[in-house]
């Protein structure tokens, strides 16, 4: 079946290359190459039947006329069962047994069957093989005799069909270059052709290549928005000179994942010479696309999520360059907080002074703070508001998210309104926003002592050492009574 299926996609090829006709560039040369083999198609053609078996042994594969040996062999088999076919008549009329027949099974073979009622009429060269309740079954010398010439003409047939068939099986091997080349070209034409449809259904737009900035307009996740029917909200993302870090902050579900990796697919789409899902699209040609998204562990070879979090960090920070994106997701988690913060800042500030262009979205809201120490860093959040009841306290509402990336620090991750959603037992995350509210107040201390032990004065100028006094002194006044745990 896969020659048969050969042939059919062969002769289509014409068809495809004549499409191409008038094309010059890439699809030019993948029409020189869909070369349509006539010769092939015609061989095939006249050697298998239209619909061939499923195996190659089953018999029924070679078609008539093509093979002068074979059909001999089937013609003198035909006449074999023709003979069986005019056995049941002249029986009938020999024997006076209107009800007598002709039958088959893998057990006794051909027979002659007579119900219980005629038995008496069965004739004396009758050898009786089988008695079942109501009828018996016979045979004779000259029909088993036909039978074992059926069997090896039968068996001759499929053997010969075989050779026949390994024969143009192997003729096949003598273009397997042309074939070889055809096969790339079309799939080329298949890949080229996806990207085609898809950009013309949804709108992608042709993206202009730059020599160092990416600048995104209304760019959008293909496999989110098909999933979403419609409802996916488009961002705009640039990358460039003075702005090669983008740090994203906000709630879990907002849609940090989703705007990285939007990023990410537009590139690669630019890369291997597709359309880009935006309205507008300026990329450069990255040397890789670096990423760490997501968590898993490696178990068997002893290794934690931390540990494989760790080791895929590692990689990219030998590998990257300045031509690199980078994309990561929540570094420094499955470690203490204050560990975790300075593996995620030192790896910032390495990916940064690296220049290469990073996405990185993180919890550690610490971070944002280097936006005024390193040039270049820009802080982005996506949009979320908390709605509170009228007489609730602060997450007993509800959380909406906009999904839109903005520009700035977001205020908080709303993680105990994420786990509301997610369905925990109301006493849980009333007991969680307590705790929260009173842990706020009491860590304001450490974490301005932690800011303070990590600020690297000999960067900072006489201007940036008061804002970042006066920002100090403008969050300690505003401190709130914490809440009765």
């Amino acid at each position: 079946r896969e020659v048969a299926s050969l042939a059919r996609t062969l002769d289509l090829l014409p068809e495809a290359a004549a499409l191409l006709d008038t094309q010059g560039g890439l699809l030019g040369s993948i029409r020189t190459r869909l070369t349509g083999l006539p010769d092939v198609v015609t061989r095939i053609r006249a050697a298998l039947v239209d619909e061939p078996p499923i195996r190659a042994g089953d018999g029924g594969l070679i078609r008539d006329g093509f093979h002068a040996e074979l059909d001999e062999l089937r013609g003198a088999a035909i006449g074999h069962r023709a003979w069986l076919a005019e056995l049941e008549v002249s029986e009938r009329a020999r024997t006076g047994i209107p009800s007598l027949k002709v039958g088959f099974n893998s057990v006794f073979g051909y027979y002659l069957e007579v119900t219980g009622a005629h038995l008496g009429k069965v004739p004396a060269d009758y050898r009786q093989i089988a008695t079942l309740k109501d009828r018996a079954r016979f045979t004779r010398p000259d029909l088993r005799e036909r039978e074992r010439e059926i069997a090896r003409l039968d068996a001759a047939s499929e053997r010969l069909e075989l050779e026949v068939f390994t024969e143009l099986r192997d003729s096949l091997a003598a273009h397997a270059e042309a074939l070889s080349e055809a096969a790339g070209a079309l799939s080329e034409l298949d890949v080229l052709a996806a990207l085609a449809e898809m950009a013309a259904a949804s709108s992608w737009v042709r993206p202009a290549t730059t020599t160092g900035h990416t600048h995104l307009t209304q760019a959008r996740h293909p496999v989110v928005e098909g999933s979403l029917g419609g409802r996916f909200v488009p961002n705009d993302a640039r990358l460039g000179e003075d702005r090669r870090t983008l740090l994203l902050t906000g709630p879990n579900m907002a849609g940090k994942s989703t705007y990285l990796r939007t990023v990410a697919l537009c590139a690669l789409l630019h890369q291997i010479g597709s359309f880009v899902p935006a309205d507008r699209a300026e990329l450069p040609i990255y040397d890789a696309i670096h990423t760490r998204i997501g968590a898993s562990d490696d178990l068997a070879g002893g290794r934690s999520t931390f540990m494989v979090e760790m080791s895929e960090l590692a990689a990219i920070l030998h590998g990257v360059t300045a031509r690199s994106l980078v994309i990561l997701d929540e570094i420094g988690r499955g470690t203490s907080t204050l560990d975790g913060l300075a593996i995620a800042q030192a790896a910032l500030e390495h990916l940064h002074a690296a220049g290469a262009h990073t996405l990185f979205a993180t919890h550690y809201f610490e971070l944002t703070r280097l936006e005024a120490d390193l040039p270049g860093l820009i802080n982005l959040h996506v949009a979320a508001e908390e709605v509170h009841l009228e007489n609730g306290a602060a997450g007993s509402g509800g959380l909406t998210f906009y999904h839109q990336v903005v520009p700035g620090a977001a205020r908080q991750s709303y993680g105990v309104e994420v786990a509301r959603l997610a369905g925990l037992p109301g006493q849980v995350t009333t007991r969680a926003a307590r705790l929260l509210g009173a842990l706020s107040v009491q860590g304001d201390d450490t974490r301005l002592s932690r800011e303070l032990a990590t600020l690297d004065l000999g960067r900072l100028t006489p201007m940036q050492a008061l804002e970042t006094l006066h920002r100090w002194q403008r969050e300690l006044n505003g401190q709130t009574v914490a809440i009765e745990s």
